[in-house]
Order: C-alpha cells, then sequence, then structure tokens
C-alpha cells in the first residue's frame, strides 16, 4: 500500500490478515483487493482473511461495506455480523460471531464449535508445523477454544486433549 494516497481511491491489497478501520470519506473509496475478491469501504470496520488455498472470508464489525468476485462484477453489501466467504460461485453471506474472525487482533484464537481440521490449519500457519490425521473423521471433530495465541504450544495441546475426543502426539 502506499504510504500516501493520492489518487480519486485509496487502494490495498492484501495477503494474508487485515483489520481495517476506515474513516468515511465519500468522495474518495477505500478498497481492499485480495485474491480477486474486491471489498469497498463506506466507512467501517472488517477483516479480510485470504491465505493461499482456503477460502477469502470478509467479516463486517461496524459500518457497512460491499464485496464481490473482480471477475463477475457482482456486489453484495453486507451488514455488521455477516461475514462473505467466497469458494467456488457466489459468496456465502452468513450471520456469524465477529469474535471468531477478529480475535487475532486481540492475541487470541478463539473458536466456537469449530472443527478441528480448521483449528489445526490455524495453528499449523502460527506455530509452523504439519498435522496429520490417523482417521480422516477427526477432521471434523467440534470444538470450542479460546486462549492466548502467544501460550506455547502443548498448553494447546493439553487443553484439546484434555476433552478425551483426541490424542495428539508431537
Amino acid at each position: 500500500y502506499p504510504t500516501v494516497f493520492r489518487d480519486s481511491v485509496r487502494e490495498v491489497e492484501l495477503k494474508g490478515e487485515g483489520y481495517f478501520s476506515v474513516a468515511k470519506n465519500a468522495g474518495i473509496p477505500f478498497i481492499v483487493s485480495s485474491s480477486g475478491i474486491r471489498t469497498k469501504v463506506y466507512g467501517t470496520e472488517f477483516n479480510v482473511r485470504s491465505y493461499s488455498g482456503e477460502p477469502v472470508h470478509v467479516t463486517l464489525v461496524k459500518g457497512s461495506v460491499s464485496v464481490g468476485c473482480e471477475k463477475e462484477g457482482v456486489e453484495y453489501r453486507l451488514v455488521p455480523g455477516e461475514n462473505a466467504c467466497f469458494g467456488e460461485g457466489r459468496p456465502e453471506i452468513t450471520q456469524v460471531d465477529v469474535r471468531r474472525f477478529t480475535a487475532w487482533k486481540e492475541g487470541s484464537f478463539y473458536y466456537k464449535n469449530e472443527s478441528l481440521e480448521k483449528i489445526m490449519s490455524d495453528l499449523q500457519r502460527w506455530y509452523n508445523f504439519k498435522a496429520f490425521y490417523e482417521a480422516m473423521e477427526l477432521k471434523n471433530l467440534r470444538f470450542e477454544l479460546w486462549v492466548d495465541r502467544n501460550c506455547d504450544f502443548q498448553t494447546i495441546v493439553d487443553l484439546l486433549t484434555a476433552t478425551n475426543k483426541i490424542a495428539i502426539k508431537i
């Protein structure tokens, strides 16, 4: 992103995850581009999650945004508490607990009724390891977890194994 926006548009490109708090300025729109998804901002707070090999998520915390795939040219307006998940075709827009998508900026992992596969995907990225499953059905087990991102990995292993649903070997 530029250090100073000089044109008639404020535009940034994102790879990874970013939380934005944008002041309203009708004369100079703010746009976030990420993996072919454009988020047009109307003065708001929102999160964009765009990691390689995963669907892009745009989660609105406050205000208003419209989102759309650059190829299609169709925009969808979100209201606070909605998440647009861009996989194949039209985005899936659902009401969500925004903490699931914004806890990272407060230094936490937050999961509520989340699959082990999704939890492990995030943990692999954060702690730099590779997970292997002895049985594929384990990926679909659901967990709740709220823990500081700066804790050591063993703490998280202990919390997950305390459920008696799984065993984890390091």
